[in-house]
């Protein structure tokens, strides 16, 4: 297991995140590089589909916004309070009303957050990824306890080591009196262990709105809220802790490459029917929506081949395909793992079906 110094300089080193280390479990000025921001940009996607398996879902929209209240920090309900929410929350109730399934919404809200528990991030404002839950309030403990379940796996297939999640409850400090608040029924957040503390990377919400001097509120809300940046340097930093050799064990769905080519060439000169043939496979493997690695490795030494083929496991891509000369003949690649560094043998005809049946 490494040290969260080791750690931090691996991801450094490999254009993933910066920021500095104190006292041996914290760091501080943490902010996305290159690689990081394109991992990011992949986790945003995958949340942007994120669907709720309890039936149709409406989306009504998924849009940014800019917002000054910091709820995460003061109270996981102060959002309530918001006009533009209150606005949201009273069609949601009229249209669910009228429907046997949940509404969900989504949105990307841009807060002064800045500070969890392992991680200061070096902007001082974050993204949100915020999914509101609207549906009748008698099913609102069911879906909730569900959801958590839910999200909870969500990460754990995202997790180079999944077991490093849990659910823990949470109380909040600051949750306010007013009549309208006192349905409020429970918070939890979604946790990443790591051997020098724990991170948070979800929180869910069931409440309770009352409005329109409402006694008996007509549907309930269950809030899902993610700091995009946080989780995401949380996930970088699982994709390294417990990695016995030098890789970063990325998930293959988010990693910023899903594939690297490497050429063994015969001789001291570069072979250009080897160099055809890696472009041609490149097209195919592009054609199934895959991210390439845009630097094609061509070696005529074995063990330079090898030690090019290790940097690309340091950036944290799944896959390698490996072409030697003697596959202009036979049309058969070898498949490196980036995680076990063992490669399997496969033909050219195959190797649409192979990746596809990998990827999805």
């Amino acid at each position: 297991m490494k040290s969260l110094k080791h750690m931090l300089n691996l991801l450094q080193k490999n254009k993933f995140l910066c920021g500095d280390l104190v006292d041996g479990n914290k760091i501080l000025n943490v902010g996305l590089e290159e690689n990081g921001q394109k991992f990011m940009y992949q986790l945003l996607e995958k949340w942007r589909h994120i669907n709720c398996d309890w039936g149709k879902v409406d989306f009504l929209n998924s849009n940014v916004r800019n917002s000054a209240d910091n709820e995460m920090r003061e109270s996981r309900v102060s959002f309530l309070n918001c006009k533009d929410f209150q606005k949201h929350y009273l069609d949601c109730a009229r249209k669910a009303q009228r429907l046997s399934y949940p509404i969900l919404m989504k949105s990307i809200a841009v807060k002064e957050e800045r500070n969890a528990s392992l991680v200061t991030l070096k902007a001082i404002s974050s993204r949100k990824l915020i999914s509101d839950y609207f549906l009748q309030t008698s099913l609102g403990l069911e879906k909730f306890y569900k959801l958590q379940r839910e999200r909870k796996i969500w990460w754990m297939r995202l997790s180079a080591n999944p077991s490093r999640f849990f659910v823990e409850p949470f109380k909040d400090p600051n949750v306010t009196t007013h009549d309208k608040f006192q349905h409020i029924n429970q918070s939890i957040t979604v946790k990443s262990r790591f051997a020098f503390g724990s991170e948070d990377m979800e929180a869910i919400t069931l409440a309770y709105p009352q409005y329109e001097n409402s006694t008996n509120p007509p549907i309930c809300l269950i809030r899902s809220s993610i700091n995009l940046e946080i989780a995401t340097t949380a996930l970088l930093l699982d994709a390294v802790e417990n990695n016995q050799r030098l890789l970063i064990s990325l998930n293959r769905k988010l990693a910023p490459f899903q594939c690297a080519l490497a050429c063994l060439h015969e001789g001291d000169k570069l072979n250009k029917d080897l160099i055809d043939l890696c472009l041609h496979i490149c097209h195919i493997i592009r054609k199934l929506g895959l991210r390439v690695y845009d630097r094609h490795i061509h070696q005529s030494n074995y063990s330079t081949l090898i030690e090019e083929l290790k940097r690309t496991d340091l950036l944290g891509i799944p896959y390698a395909i490996l072409i030697e000369k003697d596959s202009l003949k036979t049309g058969l690649l070898k498949l490196r793992n980036r995680d076990s560094s063992l490669a399997e043998t496969i033909h050219i005809s195959d190797i649409k079906t192979y990746l596809f049946g990998i990827f999805t």
